[in-house]
């Protein structure tokens, strides 16, 4: 047993609460939880998650250590199980039996319990361990860092924030502007957070991350009109930067404005429109052969095809006198 003298049967510490009917008195279980288990344990939580949760504790907690395995498949210990579960009472509790190396043991995936606490947003718990000294410029077998983890959208997204927020002032510049397998970058991960301030609070610590494009050779503006983000279009449009991010080109040919008539509403493309780089490029063609007017029209959305041609976009016939997108 890892914390002694603590309750190895539910029953057992029902006893030491002096709780007799458990099914309309839980609170004081989920108090216990709370002290001793996770900080952050709903207080409304019902018998099943109170179960669930101390089950999963004492499954911890009967180990030998810290390092003994308890996901074969995985290679969770201890440490990487509790970190994913938000056990951060648990772990503060174990405190004196900490080592740097056994913070930072990594996984089968790679993973290490950062790594793990940041993908599933216990921010509790990334804390504590950033307070032990977890490190987080560890990268896992994807090539992602913790903070990476922490910008995939699950769970709870203020806790994720936080999560973000904590690991990039610790995260080193070569971290931060590195990319996963498919060459995505930080930058481009929070953009499903829908968050300025995020991003400006990301760009104010790496600025270069602006320039980023991924293997698709999507920038963060083109990721934003897919998404369909309006908030961080606002902001993109807004950067000094704003002309180079339009001019940009995916790996198939689409500007930001084929992408905005593809994914958007005639609300994003007359955005677009108001830049003088877009009216530049406006009757560019992707690898379909598509322009952004073609897009339009075939999507059904006549006002942007009437903005675009107030803007010169030239409409091209096919030789038998039919829009060429018909076909």
């Amino acid at each position: 047993m890892i914390i002694q003298n603590s309750p190895s049967r539910l029953e057992e510490l029902l006893s030491q609460l002096k709780i007799s009917n458990f099914q309309t008195n839980t609170d004081k279980a989920a108090q216990w939880i709370r002290a001793n288990i996770m900080s952050d344990f709903p207080e409304n939580a019902d018998t099943t998650k109170i179960k669930e949760v101390f089950n999963a504790y004492q499954e911890l907690n009967q180990q030998k250590n810290l390092n003994s395995i308890v996901d074969k498949s995985s290679g969770y210990n201890v440490v990487h199980q509790a970190a994913k579960l938000g056990f951060d009472r648990f772990l503060e509790k174990c405190h004196d039996k900490f080592v740097p190396k056994l913070l930072n043991m990594q996984s089968t995936m790679g993973h290490t319990a950062l790594h793990l606490a940041a993908l599933e947003g216990h921010y509790p718990t990334l804390k504590l361990l950033l307070e032990r000294g977890a490190e987080p410029n560890i990268v896992n077998n994807q090539h992602k860092y913790p903070i990476h983890l922490a910008a995939v959208m699950r769970g709870n997204n203020d806790m994720k924030k936080r999560c973000i927020h904590d690991l990039l002032f610790k995260t080193n510049e070569n971290a931060l502007i590195s990319s996963d397998l498919v060459g995505r970058t930080l930058l481009h991960a929070v953009i499903n957070f829908e968050d300025p301030d995020l991003v400006k609070t990301i760009l104010a610590k790496c600025p270069s991350l602006i320039n980023s494009v991924d293997n698709l050779g999507q920038n963060v503006l083109h990721h934003t009109l897919i998404y369909k983000n309006d908030k961080l279009l606002d902001y993109f449009l807004s950067l000094n930067e704003v002309d180079k991010l339009l001019a940009k080109k995916t790996n198939n040919y689409s500007t930001a404005l084929i992408l905005a008539c593809r994914y958007g509403n005639e609300k994003t493309v007359s955005k677009l429109l108001e830049h003088s780089k877009i009216i530049e490029i406006i009757n560019h063609k992707d690898e379909h052969q598509r322009t952004a007017i073609q897009w339009a029209e075939l999507n059904g959305n006549e006002t942007s095809v009437s903005l675009l041609k107030e803007k010169g976009a030239r409409f091209e016939k096919s030789k038998q006198g039919v829009s060429s997108l018909r076909y």
